[in-house]
């Protein structure tokens, strides 16, 4: 079970790609740590990585293991590929088409999954030596991307070259009464049709400035492809489209960027009128561009009406499921006033998706070892977890007295509650015993792992050969007691539906078991869990990410797709005269 504390005295720091807030209790300075394991090379290794896109108590605990360790924060995928290529990082964490960039041009390492020693899930007898068979440790979204040669450039895995960090992809919150319109699970609105209400239907509840979106062009770019797509009814890889052109102009990427003001076929169309709509007030602009994602999150979180509070914001699901459970805001009474009736988070249909990886750099051969043990330790501790406990609490248990051993792996004394395996919320020592999990409850974004990510009663494999969900390798049973299905986030299949199932404890009060989310959100205010309930259902379908079936004969399309130095070029130019129009 989760207790309403582990929602109390969060640690926020939330930058630009990532939400970070600690949803179990409050992030702690690693205090108590035995042994070391520095490197005989003596050189530094130097990880990159986005800007706050890594839980602090986890960089302590790898520079507490490897005396050589050294972090490099960068903007963007265009800023990191230079600096990697120059061989300034041992390694780093990149988006997929940064990555094909790289390994086309030679500058990656191979893989080898056998220094991880990890346990097949499927068969825990034998370890996992090759990037197919590691394909079982993560989730079928995450299977379908990696294994689309076609899409990836020729590359057969990606797991040959990378592994999955964290995936997302833009949804659009609101606040206020739901808009039947996106409210219909079963058909999802696509990015144009919401915006589409936005500009005409819904416009007074938009406008002046209470629409807000992170300002970062390559993403609103494949968010503005896709209405353009839908307009034209003209697919992006068409040889016609602006699209898929080598060398295209600036009003080329400029006429689709402005798709997002209104319809590109009809731009007079009285139905058709988006984000700077006729009619709409723009004072002091039309919609609200920040490349910070905290400021989005905290003024979407803002009580209904506030100053500088936002009506609506398209960012990432990390981002909105942080903004639901109130942000940074630290006063209780605000956050109270958040729940399923007037905080809605909606997923598009054909969403923009965005997958990130590690990888190890080819022209620093000393750092290959090290390398596969920083990396497990960030994303693949525990993967393979096949504790006899309920394996849920088991991944989430947190330790006191750390040590770590050779390979920066954590032991310690289990810290205990009532429920014998989540730690107190008043030891402040403890941490999360698996670096994944620690770092997951800093960054928040959809796990790729299948222990995390997956959901009870779906499958777990792809027919052979195809990126079809093999339904005969759904599991038999999901029972709490017998963990054959385990899952962090959505704990049993009935929680998929039915987010809390609740239940009496010894000082009877209610409590709740079920979904990660659903369980700890409910029980953060126990007086108003039934409005709670709908809110965990949203942040639960926030978190859960498929492809499309449609999507399925190439799954990979649906990430941002690599772009020549000239494409990169324009579509800077281009927004900037975009972004002037607002």
């Amino acid at each position: 079970m989760y207790h309403k504390e582990f929602f109390k005295n969060k640690t926020t720091t939330l930058k630009k790609k990532v939400a970070g807030f600690a949803l179990f209790g409050t992030t702690t300075l690693l205090t108590a740590i035995v042994g070391s394991c520095a490197r005989a090379n003596g050189e530094n290794f130097v990880l990159g990585n986005f800007e706050s896109y890594m839980a602090p108590d986890l960089q302590k605990r790898l520079q507490t293991a490897y005396h050589n360790v050294k972090f490099e924060s960068y903007p963007s995928n265009e800023n990191a590929v230079g600096k990697f290529k120059s061989g300034s990082y041992s390694s780093a964490v990149l988006s997929s088409y940064a990555i094909i960039e790289l390994q086309k041009s030679g500058f990656l390492s191979k893989i080898d999954w056998a220094k991880f020693d990890l346990k097949n899930p499927d068969n825990p007898s034998e370890k996992i030596t090759n990037a197919q068979e590691a394909l079982s440790l993560f989730s079928i979204p995450i299977q379908q991307i990696l294994t689309d040669k076609k899409t990836n450039q020729g590359i057969e895995n990606l797991l040959e070259y990378s592994v999955p960090y964290f995936f997302q992809t833009v949804v659009f919150a609101y606040r206020g009464d739901v808009i039947a319109e996106f409210n219909d699970p079963q058909n999802p609105p696509s990015y144009g049709q919401i915006l589409d209400l936005i500009g005409t239907k819904y416009k007074d509840r938009f406008d002046n400035g209470r629409l807000g979106t992170v300002e970062d062009e390559k993403t609103l770019f494949s968010i503005a492809s896709l209405v353009y797509e839908e307009d034209t009814n003209q697919s992006r890889h068409a040889a016609d489209s602006p699209l898929s052109k080598q060398n295209p102009s600036v009003d080329d990427y400029l006429k689709i960027f402005e798709s997002l003001n209104h319809s590109t076929k009809d731009p007079d169309n009285a139905n058709k009128q988006r984000i700077k709509g006729k009619g709409w007030r723009s004072n002091p602009s039309s919609i609200f561009l920040n490349s910070d994602s905290n400021t989005l999150v905290n003024r979407l979180a803002q009580p209904e009406g506030s100053q500088g509070a936002l009506n609506g914001a398209l960012f990432y699901n990390g981002d909105a499921i942080f903004s639901a459970v109130g942000g940074d805001n630290n006063k209780e009474a605000d956050k109270a006033k958040i729940n399923g009736k007037n905080f809605h988070i909606v997923t598009p249909k054909l969403p923009v998706y965005a997958l990130d990886s590690m990888v190890i750099n080819q022209r620093l051969p000393k750092s290959f070892d090290q390398a596969h043990q920083v990396i497990k330790n960030i994303t693949l501790e525990g993967a393979d977890d096949l504790s006899s406990e309920h394996v849920n609490n088991a991944f989430q248990s947190k330790i006191s007295n750390i040590k770590l051993d050779k390979n920066g792996q954590a032991s310690g004394t289990v810290a205990k509650d009532d429920d014998k395996t989540v730690a107190k919320d008043d030891d402040k020592t403890a941490q999360f015993k698996y670096g994944t999990m620690l770092n997951f409850d800093f960054v928040y974004y959809t796990s790729p792992l299948r222990i995390f990510s997956h959901i009870p009663g779906t499958p777990t494999k792809l027919k052979p050969g195809t990126f079809e969900p093999d339904e005969t390798s759904v599991k038999k049973s999901d029972d709490l007691n017998n963990p054959i299905d385990p899952s962090v986030v959505f704990s049993t299949a009935n929680s998929v539906n039915h987010p809390f199932s609740k239940e009496t404890s010894d000082d009877n009060k209610t409590t709740y078991t079920g979904g990660f989310f659903a369980t700890a959100l409910a029980s953060y205010d126990e007086n108003k869990a039934d409005n709670d309930a709908e809110l965990a259902k949203q942040i639960q379908n926030a978190y859960n990410i498929s492809i499309p079936k449609e999507s399925e004969k190439n799954p990979a399309l649906i990430l941002e797709q690599p772009t020549n130095d000239v494409q990169k070029q324009v579509l800077v130019n281009a927004f900037r005269r975009f972004k002037n129009t607002l």
